[in-house]
């Protein structure tokens, strides 16, 4: 049986009732920011809402103190006074996602719940390794990278699952519940690229283990990929690859 442990709400502001309105059937512990530190070292939780309100200097702060101590447990960082380099320190500091009041419950809700199916799945493996390939950016690691945000995490998925389709940031960044400007800066902080290159990169993955097929053919792997013409692929594959893609199609295959 998967053991349960509370949620822990660190905030000034907040009171019990706060949090008991989102759709979770979960322990909630609410702390102040002064006793976070010894509240984790004598309570087990299985996540983090670090709701600075609008005192974003100590939420920070506190990212920075309990991150390093405590590097499996994921972070919600929620604040009531938002900015661009706000959303980029957090992630930096190590959270796994961020959210601006008002709280929408039932987007929230249902972020939190993933959290807490991923931090209680002892098995689970990233989506990322998936790809078969770690670079050497952002997301290059362990196995099992919980420090994932879940805004990346959720826009990666579409890119997943749509790759053969022409991906425009505008939908990307309605996944991730941010502007266009500030899911582009933030997802770059994090992964090293921007969005629309880590999706010609991830495109260029798929094409590599397509092109392992002695007979596939470049022309055919190129508009599965959602490519407008071969010259395109070839350009984009040469780019992140070094070679073209027929040369590394020889190459997988001996010839």
């Amino acid at each position: 049986m998967v053991e349960k442990n509370p949620i822990l709400v660190i905030s000034e502001s907040a009171t019990p009732e706060s949090y008991q309105n989102l759709p979770l059937d979960e322990e909630i512990v609410l702390v102040p920011p002064s006793k976070a530190l010894c509240a984790l070292l004598g309570l087990k939780a299985d996540l983090i809402l670090l709701d600075c309100d609008i005192n974003n200097d100590l939420g920070i702060r506190l990212l920075r103190e309990i991150k390093p101590r405590f590097p499996d447990l994921p972070i919600i960082f929620i604040t009531a006074k938002s900015s661009e380099e706000l959303v980029i320190e957090a992630f930096r500091c190590g959270a796994r996602d961020y959210h601006r009041k008002p709280l929408n419950l039932d987007n929230f809700g249902e972020i939190a719940s993933n959290l807490l199916r991923v931090k209680r799945s002892v098995h689970e493996k990233r989506f990322f390794m998936s790809l078969g390939t770690r670079f050497s950016h952002g997301l290059a690691g362990s196995e099992e990278r919980e420090d994932i945000p879940e805004y990346i995490q959720r826009a990666v998925r579409y890119m997943e699952d749509n790759l053969e389709k022409v991906i425009h940031l505008d939908t990307l960044a309605d996944r991730a519940n941010m502007s266009k400007y500030h899911f582009s800066r933030a997802f770059k902080s994090f992964t090293g690229m921007s969005p629309v290159r880590f999706v010609k990169y991830m495109k260029v993955q798929r094409a590599k283990s397509m092109l392992r097929e002695a007979d596939r053919k470049i022309g055919s792997t190129a508009a599965e990929m959602g490519f407008s013409d071969v010259g395109s692929f070839i350009r984009c594959f040469k780019a992140f690859e070094g070679i073209t893609p027929s040369a590394y199609r020889s190459l997988q295959n001996g010839r």
